[in-house]
Protein backbone atom coordinates (compact mmCIF):
# COMPACT_ATOMS: atom_id res chain seq x y z
CA UNK A 1 0.00 0.00 0.00
CA UNK A 2 1.12 3.24 -0.48
CA UNK A 3 0.38 6.69 1.02
CA UNK A 4 1.79 10.10 0.98
CA UNK A 5 3.43 11.74 3.81
CA UNK A 6 0.70 14.42 4.25
CA UNK A 7 -2.14 12.04 4.05
CA UNK A 8 -0.48 10.36 7.21
CA UNK A 9 0.11 13.74 9.04
CA UNK A 10 -3.36 14.47 7.74
CA UNK A 11 -4.72 11.83 9.31
CA UNK A 12 -3.09 11.98 12.28
CA UNK A 13 -4.21 15.31 13.22
CA UNK A 14 -7.71 14.95 11.72
CA UNK A 15 -8.44 11.74 14.16
CA UNK A 16 -6.82 14.20 17.17
CA UNK A 17 -9.13 16.67 16.34
CA UNK A 18 -11.97 14.37 16.39
CA UNK A 19 -11.31 12.36 19.49
CA UNK A 20 -10.36 15.54 21.20
CA UNK A 21 -12.46 15.65 24.60
CA UNK A 22 -12.54 19.63 24.09
CA UNK A 23 -14.62 19.31 20.54
CA UNK A 24 -13.71 21.69 17.67
CA UNK A 25 -10.10 22.14 19.17
CA UNK A 26 -6.52 21.26 18.35
CA UNK A 27 -5.12 18.62 20.40
CA UNK A 28 -2.29 19.47 23.16
CA UNK A 29 0.93 20.29 21.12
CA UNK A 30 -0.48 19.70 17.45
CA UNK A 31 2.27 21.72 15.84
CA UNK A 32 5.16 20.08 17.40
CA UNK A 33 3.07 16.94 16.78
CA UNK A 34 3.18 17.87 12.92
CA UNK A 35 7.38 19.09 12.80
CA UNK A 36 8.26 15.43 14.72
CA UNK A 37 6.13 13.44 12.28
CA UNK A 38 7.70 15.51 9.34
CA UNK A 39 11.12 14.94 10.33
CA UNK A 40 10.25 11.14 11.07
CA UNK A 41 8.85 10.17 7.97
CA UNK A 42 10.11 9.57 4.54
CA UNK A 43 10.03 12.72 2.78
CA UNK A 44 7.18 12.04 0.35
CA UNK A 45 5.90 8.51 -0.18
CA UNK A 46 5.43 5.74 2.10
CA UNK A 47 5.02 2.17 1.29
CA UNK A 48 3.91 -0.15 3.82
CA UNK A 49 2.90 -3.78 3.81
CA UNK A 50 0.49 -3.52 7.02
CA UNK A 51 -0.90 -0.15 7.84
CA UNK A 52 -1.95 -0.50 11.23
CA UNK A 53 1.66 -2.03 12.20
CA UNK A 54 3.24 1.05 10.51
CA UNK A 55 0.77 3.58 12.32
CA UNK A 56 0.99 2.18 15.40
CA UNK A 57 5.49 2.40 15.40
CA UNK A 58 4.87 5.64 13.89
CA UNK A 59 2.51 7.00 16.26
CA UNK A 60 4.78 5.06 19.56
CA UNK A 61 7.80 7.24 18.30
CA UNK A 62 6.28 10.58 18.61
CA UNK A 63 5.45 11.36 23.27
CA UNK A 64 3.67 13.99 22.21
CA UNK A 65 0.41 12.36 20.61
CA UNK A 66 0.92 9.58 23.29
CA UNK A 67 0.82 12.10 25.95
CA UNK A 68 -3.05 12.75 24.33
CA UNK A 69 -3.90 9.97 26.69
CA UNK A 70 -3.51 11.70 30.00
CA UNK A 71 -6.73 13.78 30.50
CA UNK A 72 -6.28 17.37 30.89
CA UNK A 73 -6.03 17.57 34.75
CA UNK A 74 -3.56 14.56 34.69
CA UNK A 75 -1.56 16.05 31.94
CA UNK A 76 -1.21 19.79 33.98
CA UNK A 77 0.15 17.54 37.38
CA UNK A 78 2.93 16.43 35.19
CA UNK A 79 1.40 13.07 35.15
CA UNK A 80 2.98 10.41 32.73
CA UNK A 81 1.56 7.96 30.84
CA UNK A 82 3.42 5.19 31.88
CA UNK A 83 2.05 6.17 35.70
CA UNK A 84 1.28 2.85 37.53
CA UNK A 85 -0.76 4.77 39.95
CA UNK A 86 -2.67 6.43 37.08
CA UNK A 87 -6.64 4.73 37.67
CA UNK A 88 -7.38 1.95 35.07
CA UNK A 89 -11.07 3.13 34.57
CA UNK A 90 -13.43 6.37 34.68
CA UNK A 91 -17.37 5.70 35.32
CA UNK A 92 -19.35 6.56 32.64
CA UNK A 93 -22.88 6.27 33.00
CA UNK A 94 -25.54 7.02 30.33
CA UNK A 95 -27.05 9.35 31.49
CA UNK A 96 -23.52 11.60 32.44
CA UNK A 97 -20.58 12.22 30.92
CA UNK A 98 -17.10 12.56 31.59
CA UNK A 99 -16.45 16.09 31.69
CA UNK A 100 -13.31 17.03 28.90
CA UNK A 101 -10.67 17.91 31.70
CA UNK A 102 -11.15 14.67 32.99
CA UNK A 103 -11.35 12.73 29.29
CA UNK A 104 -8.42 11.92 26.61
CA UNK A 105 -7.90 10.61 23.63
CA UNK A 106 -7.50 6.70 23.75
CA UNK A 107 -4.62 6.18 21.51
CA UNK A 108 -5.50 2.58 20.24
CA UNK A 109 -8.49 3.72 18.85
CA UNK A 110 -6.55 6.66 17.43
CA UNK A 111 -4.35 4.27 15.54
CA UNK A 112 -7.03 1.89 14.38
CA UNK A 113 -9.34 5.37 12.74
CA UNK A 114 -6.53 6.38 11.26
CA UNK A 115 -4.94 3.20 9.76
CA UNK A 116 -8.87 2.73 8.35
CA UNK A 117 -9.29 6.17 7.09
CA UNK A 118 -5.75 5.52 4.93
CA UNK A 119 -7.06 2.16 4.22
CA UNK A 120 -10.12 3.57 3.00
CA UNK A 121 -8.46 6.18 0.80
CA UNK A 122 -6.32 4.19 -0.69
CA UNK A 123 -8.76 1.38 -1.57
CA UNK A 124 -10.68 4.10 -3.56
CA UNK A 125 -7.85 4.85 -5.76
CA UNK A 126 -7.42 1.13 -6.23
Amino acid sequence: MIILKTDFIAEVMKWGIRQNPFQGEMPRKAVIIVEKLHKLLPDFIIEVDNIHAFTSETIDQVPEILDWNLSQTEYKKGVKVSDESRDSFVFVSRYDQPRPEYDFIDIDALKRNIATSLEREAAAYA
